[in-house]
C-alpha cells in the first residue's frame, strides 16, 4: 500500500475522532457538591471553533499587559486582551487553513517583542504550513513542510521553540502529517540540516525538547504512527529521540499508534529526567490504553506501562499533585473505537506507577482529549488537576480526586484543548483562560480565582507547561517568586544604567532596594562581573541585618589570608557564626571567585542563623550534575527552598562561577524566604 493511501486512511480517523467529539459535548456533569467556583470575567466569541488549539498567553502588542492567543477553525489566529478579552490591534489574522496547533509565543527574532508560531492544517492532511506571526500580525514566514510525498501537508502539531543545533540561537520543531514528517526550522523559517526527518508515517504528536544523550544540547523527542511495509515496516507507532543535526538517536516500538505528545520530567526524584507518553486508537492494539515511561536512552522504567479503562489520546501531564516535591503523572481517557475501553476517566500516577488515592475517577464530562492543566486551587500545597471535557471543565483535587469545581457546565460547550492557569491582568489573583466550541462557533472564556489559589510549585498550568511549548520540566527545582520580598510597584528603580534587559533586573533592584548592595561605581552595577568570595561575605552579611537579623560586632580574628582586605570584618563575622569556614586552616582566599555550589551552602547557613531553624534535609535529588559534591545536601535544600532553579538543561553547574547579576536572584530569593518565614519588614 502506498503512503499516500495509507495516509489519507489515518486523516480519516482524525476526522471520526472529531467527529465523536462533538457527540461528546452533549455529556454533562452530574453536578456532584463542590466550593463556589471561579468568577467569569469576561467571554469573548471567534469566529470559528476552537478545538484542539490551546490558548497560549504574552504580552504580544508591547503594552506591558498580557494577551491571550489561540486558533481556531476559520483559519484565524486570534490575540485578545487579557484585560476584557477584546481583539488586540492587527488581529486576528487570517491564515490559508483550519487550525488545530497550539500558538508557541517565544522571542524567536531577537528583536525584545514575543513572536507566535503555530501550524495550520487538521486531521484530515489536506494541506497546512507552519507559520510564524510578528507581534503586528505580520507574517514574519509561511513554512510549507513539504516532503517527497506531500507539498504542505498538514501541521496538527503544536511548534516546540529552543535550540537543537547548538548556534545559540532559537530553533522550532514540528511534526507533520506527512511522510518524512520532522521538520525544524531555523528562527527565519529555514530548514535546518539533516531535515525533514523521514517517519514513514503521520505526526499528530508534538515534540518534547531534552537532552536525552548528555551533550548539552536539546534533542526532539516526539511520538508518531508507522504502517506496515517498507522501509519501516512496523504496525503501530513509536516514539522517537533526534538530535539537532536530525540523526535518530534511540526508538521505543508500541503496536498502536501515539497521538498524544511526550512529557519529560523527573517523575521519581532521581535527579534525572524521564519520558512519559500515551497511545492512540488506529490499529486497535493493546497499547492504546497505556501510558509508559521511558529513561532518557530509550529504556522502560520500572513500574511502567500502565494500562486505563481507555485510549490515552491525551498527552500525559507531570505536576507534584501531592505536595512531596517530586512529579507525578495524570492523564485523561478516550473512547476506544476497537473495543479497548470506554474511557472518560483520569488516572493518577506516582512515579513508581502506584496509582494515587482517589483515582482514577470519571472526568465528569465524558471523554478527554485534551491535555490536562494544574494549579494549586485550594492552597493546600499540591498541584490540582484542571480537566477538559466534551460537557465542561472540572477542577480535581490533586492530593484526594474530590472535585473542586466545574466551568462552563450546562452551556453547551465542548472542550479539547488544555485550559491556560496564569495571573493573567497581574492583580494577584490566578485567572483560569478556556477556549472551546459551542456549536459551531469558538468561545473563549476567562475566569478568576479567589486569593487563597496560586499556580504553584512544580504546576502544568497549560499545554506543553511552557509558552514555548517544550513540553519539559528541567528540573525539580524551581525558583521562587521575590514578590513577598520586592512587592510589584513598590520597589523603586536601582538607576543602575547596565542592566536594562537583564532577566535579573527585578532582583538587582530588589536588593538595591534592600540596601545589600550600591552597584560597583559610576551609576553602574557590572551585572556579568564574578564575584569573589570576599564580596559574598559582606552581601551575606548586609542581608543578614537588613532583614533584622544580628552579627557580632567584635569577632576574632578567622583568616590570616584577609589581613587589611575591605572585607574582613565581614568574613570575621560570618567565620564566628559558622557561615564561612575558610578553605584550609588559616585560609579563607578573599579574591577567589565564589562557585555556584558555595553560594548555596553561604545562603543555607545564613538562613539558619537568620531564622534559627536549620533548613530540613531534602529527599530529592534536584540535580545530577552535583551527586557526591561537598556542596550537594546544601545545593538540595537550596533548591527546597526555592532559591535556584538550577543551571542550563535542568544542571546545577556546581562549579561554575556566580555572576553579580545571579547573585542577585539569589539574595532576592532568600529575603523572600525570610518575609515569608521570618516575619522581616519590608524596607521603609
Amino acid at each position: 500500500m502506498s503512503a499516500r493511501i495509507v495516509l489519507t486512511r489515518r486523516a480519516v480517523t482524525g476526522l471520526a475522532l472529531s467527529a465523536a467529539l462533538v457527540a461528546g459535548i452533549t455529556t454533562f456533569g452530574t453536578g456532584d457538591a463542590e466550593a463556589a467556583g471561579p468568577t467569569k470575567v469576561w467571554e469573548r466569541g471567534v469566529g470559528g471553533a476552537v478545538r484542539s488549539s490551546s490558548p497560549g498567553m504574552g504580552d504580544i502588542d508591547g503594552d506591558g499587559r498580557m494577551d491571550i492567543v489561540v486558533g481556531s477553525h476559520d483559519g484565524r489566529v486570534n490575540v485578545l486582551r487579557g484585560s476584557d478579552g477584546s481583539p488586540t490591534p492587527g488581529w486576528p489574522q487570517l491564515t490559508t487553513h483550519p487550525i488545530d496547533s497550539s500558538p508557541a509565543i517565544a522571542h524567536i527574532a531577537d528583536d525584545g517583542r514575543p513572536e507566535i508560531a503555530i501550524g495550520v492544517g487538521t486531521g484530515d492532511a489536506a494541506g497546512g504550513a507552519l507559520y510564524s506571526f510578528a507581534p503586528d500580525g505580520r507574517v514574519r514566514f509561511r513554512y510549507a513542510a513539504a516532503d517527497r510525498a506531500f507539498p504542505s501537508p498538514s501541521i496538527y502539531s503544536t511548534p516546540a521553540v529552543g535550540d537543537i543545533n547548538g548556534d545559540g540561537r532559537p530553533d522550532l520543531s514540528v511534526g507533520s502529517l506527512g511522510l518524512e514528517s520532522v521538520h525544524a526550522v531555523d528562527a527565519s523559517g529555514v530548514r535546518l540540516g539533516g531535515f525533514p526527518f523521514y517517519w514513514d508515517d503521520t505526526i499528530f504528536s508534538s515534540a518534547a525538547l531534552v537532552d536525552v544523550n548528555g551533550d548539552g544540547r536539546r534533542d526532539i523527542v516526539i511520538g508518531g504512527d508507522s504502517t506496515p511495509g517498507a522501509p519501516v515496516d512496523h504496525q503501530g507507532g513509536m516514539v522517537r529521540a533526534i538530535d539537532g543535526s536530525g540523526r535518530p538517536l534511540w526508538e521505543h516500538r508500541v503496536n498502536d499508534i501515539v497521538r498524544g505528545a511526550p512529557s519529560v520530567g523527573d517523575i521519581d526524584g532521581d535527579g534525572r529526567q524521564d519520558i512519559v507518553f500515551g497511545g492512540g486508537d488506529f490499529f486497535g492494539g493493546s497499547d492504546s490504553v497505556k501510558v509508559w515511561a521511558l529513561e532518557l536512552d530509550g529504556r522502560v522504567k520500572p513500574g511502567w506501562p500502565q494500562s486505563t479503562d481507555g485510549v490515552t489520546d491525551a498527552s500525559p501531564t507531570l505536576a507534584d499533585l501531592t505536595g512531596n516535591g517530586i512529579l507525578d503523572v495524570a492523564i485523561g481517557t478516550f473512547d476506544s473505537r476497537h473495543g479497548r475501553g470506554s474511557g472518560g476517566s483520569v488516572y493518577a500516577w506516582a512515579g513508581s506507577g502506584g496509582r494515587l488515592p482517589g483515582y482514577p475517577l470519571a472526568s465528569g464530562g465524558g471523554v478527554v482529549l485534551g491535555q490536562i492543566s494544574t494549579g494549586d486551587f485550594d492552597g493546600d500545597g499540591g498541584q490540582d488537576l484542571l480537566v477538559p471535557t466534551g460537557g465542561a471543565i472540572f477542577a480535581y483535587s490533586g492530593k484526594t480526586g474530590a472535585r473542586l469545581f466545574s466551568l462552563g457546565e450546562g452551556t453547551g460547550t465542548g472542550y479539547q484543548n488544555t485550559p491556560l492557569v496564569a495571573d493573567v491582568d497581574g492583580n494577584g489573583r490566578l485567572d483560569i483562560v478556556a477556549a472551546g466550541f459551542r456549536g459551531g462557533a469558538g468561545v473563549v472564556t476567562r475566569y478568576e480565582l479567589d486569593s487563597t489559589a496560586e499556580v504553584g510549585r512544580l504546576a502544568w498550568p497549560q499545554y506543553r507547561r511552557n509558552a514555548v511549548r517544550n513540553g519539559t520540566v528541567d528540573t525539580l527545582a524551581e525558583a521562587r517568586s521575590i514578590d513577598a520580598a520586592c512587592p510589584p510597584g513598590k520597589v523603586p528603580n536601582s538607576g543602575f544604567d547596565d542592566i536594562a534587559g537583564s532577566v535579573h533586573r527585578t532582583a538587582v533592584d530588589c536588593i538595591a532596594w534592600w540596601e545589600i548592595t550600591k552597584g560597583s561605581g559610576g551609576g553602574s552595577y557590572n551585572p556579568l562581573g564574578a564575584v569573589t568570595r570576599g564580596q559574598m561575605a559582606s552581601f551575606i552579611a548586609r542581608l543578614i541585618e537588613e532583614s533584622g537579623g544580628s552579627l557580632p560586632s567584635n569577632p576574632p580574628d578567622a583568616f590570616s589570608d584577609d589581613d587589611g582586605s575591605l572585607y574582613e570584618h565581614d568574613i570575621n563575622r560570618l567565620a564566628d557564626v559558622g557561615i564561612v569556614n575558610g578553605v584550609s586552616p588559616g585560609q579563607y582566599r578573599p579574591r577567589d571567585t565564589v562557585t555556584r555550589a558555595q553560594m548555596a551552602t553561604f545562603l543555607i547557613r545564613a538562613l539558619n542563623h537568620r531564622t534559627g531553624t536549620a533548613r530540613p534535609f531534602s529527599r530529592v535529588n534536584y540535580f545530577s550534575d552535583d551527586n557526591g559534591h561537598a556542596h550537594e545536601s546544601n545545593i538540595n535544600k537550596a533548591a527546597a527552598a526555592g532559591l535556584t532553579g538550577g543551571g542550563t538543561g535542568g544542571r546545577y553547574l556546581p562549579n561554575a562561577p556566580v555572576r553579580r547579576d545571579q547573585m542577585a536572584s539569589f539574595l532576592a530569593r532568600t529575603l523572600d524566604v525570610l518575609v515569608v518565614e521570618a516575619g522581616a519588614q519590608l524596607p521603609a
